[in-house]
């Protein structure tokens, strides 16, 4: 979204959210994909539930429940580092604590984080910061096929430095590491997708010019950089018009 790049916040049931700095980047990219990247398919094809209604917010209250159990510590590590993930999101103290309601909540200035709110909020936490839920399929064999290939795909340098990227794109853009305290890991990816493929249509010219037929990019095109790596047509292309039913019946079982 442009307000993602033009670093704005956005405010979800009175809690404001801010996109993540690259000052602030490894520490973050340390804690949010344990706790945000498993949704609604995780719950239904790999926990199967007995009961109905499980959201993504009873995982994390029931993993942090666990740890305190057993550490018999309120302030056990995943409790500060939940705490800490949204802090950096909210640029508020965020406190994981039991409200007025006997229920279990994050208190964020005088709002809360609760099972009502939890799904908006993560929804954009992950698309202001390029964090993608995982495919996940009911179909056990398609499912190692899916995991295979991401496998397959990071060993083939599907990952990258995040270091490396900055430098890179400080290079090009001329920018000193003091020019750099509003810059979020959004406006970084993005703006080093454009780089290349700005470089890449220079660097053909020499190419063009003694003949060859070589096509540039088309910078205005939509952007890879904020599509999800795990979608299904990322891993299985379509080959005819049935293919949606087949799919429909494989991703089923």
């Amino acid at each position: 979204m442009i307000e993602d790049y033009l670093g704005r916040s956005q405010i979800v049931e009175g809690i404001e959210l801010f996109p993540i700095s690259i000052f602030d980047w490894e520490e973050f990219e340390k804690i949010a994909p344990h706790y945000l990247s498993y949704g609604y398919n995780f719950i239904k094809f790999k926990l199967k539930p007995t009961q109905e209604d499980v959201r993504p917010f009873d995982l994390i209250v029931s993993f942090l429940a666990n740890e305190i159990l057993e550490t018999k510590d309120m302030q056990c590590s995943s409790v500060v580092n939940i705490e800490r993930m949204f802090s950096l999101a909210t640029k508020t103290e965020v406190t994981f604590k039991m409200l007025d309601d006997g229920k279990w909540g994050f208190e964020v200035g005088d709002k809360y984080i609760t099972r009502d709110n939890y799904d908006a909020i993560r929804e954009v936490i992950m698309r202001q910061n390029l964090i993608f839920e995982p495919l996940i399929v009911e179909d056990a064999y398609t499912q190692k096929i899916i995991d295979k290939a991401i496998k397959s795909k990071n060993r083939g340098g599907g990952a990258f430095d995040f270091q490396s990227m900055l430098v890179y794109v400080c290079n090009r853009r001329n920018f000193t590491p003091q020019q750099l305290s509003s810059y979020t890991y959004y406006q970084l990816r993005c703006d080093n997708e454009m780089i290349q493929r700005m470089e890449y249509n220079d660097s053909i010219h020499h190419y063009r010019s003694q003949g060859a037929k070589v096509d540039s990019i088309n910078v205005y095109k939509p952007m890879e950089t904020l599509s999800n790596p795990y979608s299904w047509d990322k891993f299985f292309t379509k080959i005819d018009s049935s293919s949606d039913s087949k799919m429909e019946r494989l991703m089923k079982g």
